[in-house]
């Protein structure tokens, strides 16, 4: 996709309003008209070496960086990787007219490569990529299964929280949500398996050595991680999660597939897929819903008010009472737009496609933009706000379909979303109604998907004298 003197030159970001060019309509939506080729898509020039590596590595990894590239080019925007030309779509109706791309491109995938060379529910062919999923979602998903964890779930929470605030010391609020969400996807994945804290803790250990790693092959990027030590991470990954499918007692998920005939490796390779995509996900947005409820106390006094209400005098909701929690959910949802779990989705075109007003050949790469969708102004007025009103029903009912899509879209969608935003509802009603959370800046937080970004703020956590 070699660009030509046709490509249209830098536009500045004034105030935030992403560039619409002579395509769109007044809505910003690309109309159909004369068919440009993938030339015609504009786009940053290449940096050093012919691609855009070193333009993502500074803006701190690819969402950052399509962020800035959609608001200076528009909604359909091209950039460079060393062995691909990407588009990058940030428009929510042309996302939607592309749901069935099927080909994952292993090279913007970095969080995958344990599994690029394994059957698994996310990697494997269509057919059997739908066949697991119809055995791993009801079995994930199961309420009556949910409602009998649940009580656990909630000594999972509190007896962390304790933790955190018995010792009066600041704590890693990222990597301990990280732990604590990996800790309940395990319960909801593996069951109650005895000794399951020192399992969780190997695991967690393990997967703190890879994303960096991964990420700084990607980008081009010097990382402090040494390939021996991903190597034994990955191992230990790989073991600790066959000693749980071979020798211990099954759950409920790991029966459903032995009786929908998964092997023992295929069965790894498909937990392996859940877990490393249940870490740095549902625990990261519960910190960044945290750390915005330090920064905005209207939002945090509405929230406690709403906790009193249905809670009582109850240091946890039940299980019936989640849905009752419906401002809570509009918080997490906010959350979710602005610290997406799924940071963007990659796939392949087989063929020539068209792309809103663009024809684009067969093997381009064509990037869901998620956190820059979700950013996008033309569909969330003052999108660097929080307010999770938004989430009301008025509001939502006015946006295209897929102006939200925080676990992915289609058929290539996360299959662990529904339980995963469950455990973060729980988590999120537990830690605001029973903890105050404090820090010295009010909350800043680093990305747990960037690529040298800040770290975040050390937090103290302390027990609420009453509720």
């Amino acid at each position: 996709m070699q660009r030509t003197s046709r490509q249209r030159p830098h536009a500045p970001d004034r105030g935030g309003a992403w560039t619409h060019f002579a395509e769109s309509n007044e809505t910003g939506v690309l109309m159909a008209g004369p068919v440009l080729s993938s030339s015609d898509i504009p786009g940053p020039p290449p940096s050093a070496g012919g691609h855009n590596l070193r333009d993502i590595a500074e803006a701190g990894g690819l969402p950052g960086f399509q962020v800035r590239l959609h608001r200076t080019y528009g909604e359909i925007a091209h950039f460079a990787m060393p062995n691909a030309q990407v588009v990058s779509v940030a428009s929510p109706e042309v996302l939607e007219s592309t749901l069935d791309l099927p080909e994952c491109p292993m090279e913007l995938a970095p969080f995958l490569t344990p599994l690029a060379d394994a059957a698994n529910v996310l990697l494997s062919g269509e057919q059997d990529r739908a066949r697991w999923r119809r055995t791993v979602i009801p079995a994930l998903s199961c309420p009556h299964r949910a409602e009998s964890d649940h009580p656990r779930f909630i000594d999972i929470i509190e007896e962390s929280a304790q933790r955190w605030s018995s010792t009066g010391e600041p704590v890693a609020l990222e990597r301990e949500l990280d732990t604590l969400a990996l800790r309940l996807m395990c319960t909801s994945v593996l069951g109650s398996t005895p000794g399951q804290a020192a399992i969780v803790e190997r695991v967690t250990d393990a997967f703190e050595r890879l994303p960096e790693f991964f990420l700084g092959q990607v980008y081009g990027v010097r990382t402090t991680s040494q390939e021996p030590a991903v190597d034994s991470a990955l191992t230990t990954l790989r073991d600790v999660v066959t000693f749980l499918v071979d020798e211990v007692a099954p759950s409920d998920l790991i029966s459903a597939a032995r009786r929908a005939g998964q092997s023992s490796k295929d069965l790894v390779n498909t937990l392996l897929a859940i877990l490393i995509g249940a870490h740095r996900t549902t625990g990261t947005v519960v910190s960044h819903a945290l750390r915005q409820l330090m920064r905005h106390r209207d939002v945090a006094k509405r929230l406690r008010a709403e906790l009193k209400t249905v809670l009582g005098g109850k240091a946890a909701p039940a299980f019936h009472e989640l849905p009752c929690l419906r401002y809570l959910r509009r918080t997490l949802n906010e959350s979710v737009r602005l610290a997406s779990p799924v940071p963007g989705i990659a796939r392949r075109a087989p063929d020539g496609i068209a792309l809103g007003a663009y024809r684009i050949p067969a093997g381009t790469v064509v990037h869901y933009a998620i956190r820059a969708v979700h950013m996008n102004p033309r569909v969330w007025p003052r999108p660097d706000e929080f307010d999770p009103d938004r989430f009301d029903t008025a509001p939502q009912n006015s946006r295209p379909a897929m102006a939200f899509v925080p676990f992915g879209i289609g058929r290539n969608d996360c299959p662990g979303a529904l339980v995963a935003m469950e455990h973060a509802l729980l988590m999120l009603a537990v830690l605001a109604h029973r903890f105050r959370f404090e820090s010295r800046t009010a909350g800043k937080q680093g990305s747990r998907f960037s690529l040298g970004g800040p770290c975040a703020d050390p937090v103290r956590v302390r027990p609420r004298r009453s509720r």
